[in-house]
């Protein structure tokens, strides 16, 4: 745990001792989940301004290194930090860019997320390589990003439309891929594939899957709010 000055505040020091401390042991014992506990303890401890620097940097390093605390920052991060919109920016560009390189679709999603939450422009986001990659979730969260910015990437837009109705070719992919086409096709595609009237129902009584406020505009976001768009802990069908 760390330990308080006489102002009742962690220092810079203590700051590294502690996550020093955490990576030793999560090294030693093969046990990941000692910088889940870590981060979410570290957050309730005041610091001072150093200390909070040192803190997210260190924070923001482990998250590229082990994708599982990425979901950690939205609440254990970002607020306890003060972080501005800039900064979240910054932070959340080295997220997606690193996965990128790996197909770690799990993190890309949610950098895609944190871009439409907090409303900012991702540098690079290509539809080609997330075509390819064809994960479920990744295609529905650049589907949603790239509606939120419609004016940037109209073309890419439309690449994600004809590719979703390329999935409904094959009854199996549209089985693996069925959220990604229910939200991105209309009811008159699913009118036109006998396999799928059943979904042209649900289209036109305006079901979604995706919460309404991520939908063709940015949210007004409350950090203290559980503001998930889908769940991306069940990712994978079956998983």
């Amino acid at each position: 745990m760390p330990l308080l000055n006489d102002k009742g505040m962690t220092t810079y020091r203590e700051v590294i001792r502690y996550l020093d401390t955490a990576v030793m042991l999560a090294k030693e014992t093969g046990d990941l989940s000692v910088y889940n506990y870590a981060i979410k303890l570290l957050s309730t401890h005041k610091m001072s301004e150093r200390a909070k620097v040192l803190a997210v940097r260190r924070i923001g390093h482990l998250s590229y290194l082990y994708p599982y605390l990425i979901p950690l920052l939205d609440q254990y991060v970002f607020p306890v930090y003060g972080f501005e919109k800039d900064e979240i920016q910054f932070l959340v560009e080295k997220i997606y860019q690193e996965p990128e390189k790996n197909g770690d679709y799990e993190s890309m999603s949610y950098a895609l997320y944190y871009a439409i939450k907090y409303d900012f422009l991702l540098e690079s986001v290509k539809v080609g390589m997330i075509i390819q990659y064809g994960d479920c979730i990744l295609l529905t969260m650049t589907w949603l990003y790239l509606m939120n910015n419609k004016v940037h990437n109209r073309k890419k837009i439309n690449k994600l439309r004809r590719y979703a109705l390329d999935v409904t070719k094959s009854k199996h992919d549209f089985d693996t891929h069925w959220l990604f086409c229910f939200e991105v096709l209309d009811v008159d595609d699913f009118m036109n594939n006998p396999d799928l009237w059943g979904w042209s129902k649900l289209k036109e009584k305006e079901i979604s899957f995706i919460r309404q406020e991520y939908k063709n505009e940015p949210p007004l976001m409350n950090p203290s709010v559980n503001n998930d768009i889908v769940s991306l802990d069940h990712k994978r069908d079956g998983k």
